[in-house]
């Protein structure tokens, strides 16, 4: 049940065509491009996919696309989370039958609902698809909502589907604290800055959005570090946290969907109510990813 994925895995965005929708051949195109680049593993549907934007039935296109455009290379985990249990139930089902190697679930969002809520939302969910692994996704700053290390230490001694955690707060003490849970539990960084040093304390790697747009440098620092190479490890920090910066860090999708194509892979630009970036910002990012690549990212 428990999928081996350590390293790179991308929260891609959603490629869409000129009206709007999806469009299948660009995200064929942008899963080639990934694993060309080596990544360890795709992760659609997330914050950076606009998945609260899509309807379900866009969501499970989506997922369909990515596992059939990624015919087993690499191992796709589709994100299934919804404010409505019944609903994330319905998607991480569907995921399972497509041929999915698991899903990440945020947390409720907009709600307060504690941590006896959140333990019995994951709960739920894992006793409806008790044969397939769930990862866990905390976000609070966004979902309002965080996902503690006790409750995740009840839900693990519980479910032994729920695999693991894509943790985004920033704090590397709240990272250690789920790392700390088990050594079979998998904790995954969602805050680029932290990369080297959540894979010193035991992460098993990332889940980047800003890595949709430059996977080599997130896939060079994962190698280095295997390697024992730390030297060159932290060379490559400093060039992720200027690709996080020239990107904005991931908060405009637009931005990003922009430096792609800027890269040769259109994937059409954000749904409403993301805002595409203005002439003057393409400008500019167009000017940061030139000094980028003249500095070798």
């Amino acid at each position: 049940m428990r999928p081996e994925i350590e390293g790179i895995i991308v929260a891609m965005v959603t490629p869409f065509d000129e009206t709007g929708s999806v469009d299948a051949a660009r995200i064929r195109g942008l899963v080639d491009f990934l694993i060309e680049r080596g990544v360890s593993g795709l992760y659609p549907c997330g914050t950076t996919g606009e998945a609260l934007l899509l309807s379900s039935d866009e969501r499970k296109y989506v997922a369909e696309s990515v596992v059939k455009a990624a015919r087993g290379r690499v191992p796709v985990i589709v994100h299934t989370g919804h404010i409505c249990v019944e609903t994330a139930i319905e998607l991480t089902r569907h995921a399972r039958d497509i041929g999915a190697a698991g899903v990440g679930i945020v947390a409720p969002y907009f709600y307060n609902i504690g941590d006896e809520g959140i333990y019995r939302y994951y709960a739920q969910i894992a006793q409806a698809v008790p044969d397939f692994p769930l990862l866990l996704y905390n976000i609070p700053q966004c979902t309002g909502n965080r996902i503690r290390a006790e409750v995740v230490k009840r839900l693990v001694s519980n479910y032994p589907n729920i695999i693991g955690v894509k943790n985004s707060t920033g704090d590397l003490m709240e990272f250690r604290s789920f790392v700390e849970l088990s050594p079979d539990f998998s904790v995954y960084l969602g805050c680029d800055g932290l990369l080297l040093a959540s894979l010193c304390v035991g992460g098993r790697g990332a889940v980047s959005g800003n890595a949709c747009v430059f996977p080599e440098p997130y896939v060079e620092l994962y190698k280095a570090w295997k390697v024992g190479d730390l030297g060159r490890a932290r060379e490559i920090q400093r060039s992720i946290d200027a690709v996080k910066d020239a990107l904005r860090d991931g908060g405009d999708i637009s931005f990003l969907k922009n430096a792609l194509r800027l890269r040769g892979v259109d994937v059409g630009d954000v749904r409403a109510p993301l805002v595409r970036a203005s002439s003057e910002d393409v400008a500019s990012l167009k000017y940061a990813l030139e000094r980028l690549e003249t500095s070798g990212i």
